[in-house]
């Protein structure tokens, strides 16, 4: 049986999809270093985690920044799936129970992100942005779950913004050494008792 005459267009397709998968792990080698506690890994790292060779990273990414800034795209999406959905006609403590217990979750999944995050936020104008539009997600997250907010006093609204944040999450659980239920009930507690003395 004859061979099947590789045409341009198939090599051509052949390459792009390496390529494709390349980049894909790349990505994927970045996500699992620094879930691993690495906060900013190094090239070779990657490169070696992925299976690729140095050059390879460097083809998909002009630099650490661009690769960074896949890794935030990812992480975002990853974020996204924790947020909460309108649930009009629940009680409020309903409905705070159900948004700080999303949240718990998805802060201590992405914990080692936002610590990567955190240590390269001074040398990296992208993740700077990334993080602003996170707190912008954040907020419009917690108004659509708690539409009181928008009727509060700027204090209340100020404090819930901050009891819903990640980096209380952070303090809790790091500093405080608060265990995940205690943590959880923490913020839980804390958010209905600021809303209940507006």
């Amino acid at each position: 049986m004859p061979l099947p005459i590789e045409t341009k267009s198939t090599s051509s397709d052949g390459r792009t999809q390496r390529r494709v998968r390349n980049r894909e792990r790349v990505v994927e080698a970045l996500f699992a270093l620094v879930r691993e506690g690495y906060c900013r890994p190094t090239a070779d790292q990657v490169a070696e985690r992925a299976g690729v060779g140095r050059r390879t990273v460097f083809r998909h990414f002009d630099d650490l920044e661009s690769l960074f800034a896949a890794l935030a795209t990812q992480v975002r999406e990853e974020a996204r799936k924790g947020r909460m959905p309108a649930w009009e006609g629940l009680p409020v403590q309903e409905r705070v129970r159900e948004l700080v217990a999303r949240r718990s979750r998805l802060f201590e999944d992405l914990a080692p992100f936002r610590r990567a995050n955190t240590s390269n936020l001074w040398r990296s104008s992208v993740l700077r942005t990334f993080e602003a539009e996170n707190n912008l997600e954040l907020r419009k997250d917690l108004r659509q779950a708690i539409p009181e907010l928008l009727a509060a006093a700027p204090h209340v609204v100020a404090g819930v913004e901050l009891l819903a944040a990640p980096e209380t999450w952070d303090r809790f659980r790091e500093a405080q050494s608060l265990s995940f239920p205690e943590a959880e009930v923490a913020v839980r507690d804390l958010i209905l008792q600021l809303l209940k003395d507006s």
